[in-house]
């Protein structure tokens, strides 16, 4: 079994060179055996912007048949703990599990993708929390010279953080779950405000229901949260197995400033809390806080409705 896993070893480096076009430099190994491998963190016409992300790989003799690779370092321009993180949660995902049986298969690919795409939402968090600060800079460069009041109204409405309001249906395995949006919340630099019922007769202690995810912060952090709530495994199915998220609706999403008529602006808020909430009426309560109660219009309008 060990050549046999070597001989796929090196079938799956040699993929790696093909996909990311590697050079002789963009992949070796180390001293002690780690595979070393330098991804290039855009396409490659776009030769401006030429960061790349390393990634150190231990690769057991027994990899991917009988044997669980590992992701030991990433270094990049930002977010490397938390693209390490999903690096290696990728590599678990295709991990042999002996109870059941199964062989493992090859991961190196999966693993590569998730770190370069924790990195690459990070890099364009950055950048649009950059463009934002220079937008509000020349807005009140503009004020101090005279139109003070057209100016600094535009600046206020354009580079504000955005909102968005997220349901999910149920979560079976809470603590878990509010941990990685936590996880992304930080990676993103978005605030999240999380406000859910008990997960009652259904879902049991662990769970929750009727979940409302609340976000603040840059267009395109909001975009890569909702993002990786639809393609990445979050949750537990009623078997205990890894899933995606396959019941969540996005109920608002607004630029600054874009309130209805008599509402007061969302107030601002960062970092990350969840929220327990006894009744229909504590949700209702709690987007309240936050002028996030109604959401959208006709249908896709929010009610209190007791369950």
């Amino acid at each position: 079994m060990e050549a046999e896993c070597r001989e796929r070893q090196e079938m799956e480096v040699e993929a790696l060179k093909g996909v990311y076009g590697l050079e002789e430099d963009g992949l070796h190994y180390g001293p002690n055996g780690a595979l070393v491998v330098s991804l290039p963190i855009f396409p490659e016409e776009e030769e401006e912007r030429e960061e790349r992300a390393q990634v150190v790989f231990d690769l057991p003799a027994l990899y991917p048949e009988a044997d669980l690779g590992v992701l030991e370092n990433v270094s990049a321009p930002c977010a490397a703990s938390f693209a390490k993180d999903a690096g290696n949660e990728a590599l678990r995902e295709l991990a042999p599990d002996p109870e059941a049986g199964t062989p493992g298969v090859e991961a190196l690919l999966s693993a590569c993708e998730a770190v370069l795409r924790v990195v690459r939402d990070g890099i364009e968090a950055l950048a649009s929390d950059r463009r934002d600060a220079e937008a509000r800079a020349a807005g009140r460069r503009s004020a101090a010279g005279g139109d003070a009041d057209s100016n600094a109204s535009q600046s206020s409405s354009s580079s504000g953080p955005h909102n968005c309001v997220v349901h999910i249906d149920h979560m079976n395995d809470r603590q878990k779950y509010l941990k990685l949006l936590r996880r992304w919340s930080d990676d993103l630099g978005l605030g999240v405000r999380v406000f859910h019922r008990a997960g009652g007769v259904r879902r049991g202690p662990k769970g929750a229901e009727n979940v409302f995810v609340c976000l603040s912060g840059p267009p395109q952090g909001i975009s890569s949260f909702c993002s990786r709530l639809r393609t990445e495994s979050v949750d537990v199915d009623a078997q205990g197995k890894k899933c995606k998220e396959r019941k969540s609706k996005v109920l608002a999403n607004r630029r600054p400033g874009d309130v209805k008529q008599g509402e007061r602006p969302v107030p601002h808020f960062e970092g990350f809390e969840a929220r327990e909430c006894g009744t229909e009426k504590e949700v209702e309560a709690a987007l309240q806080e936050l002028n996030l109660l109604h959401c959208g219009d006709g249908r896709e309008r929010f009610f209190a409705a007791e369950a």
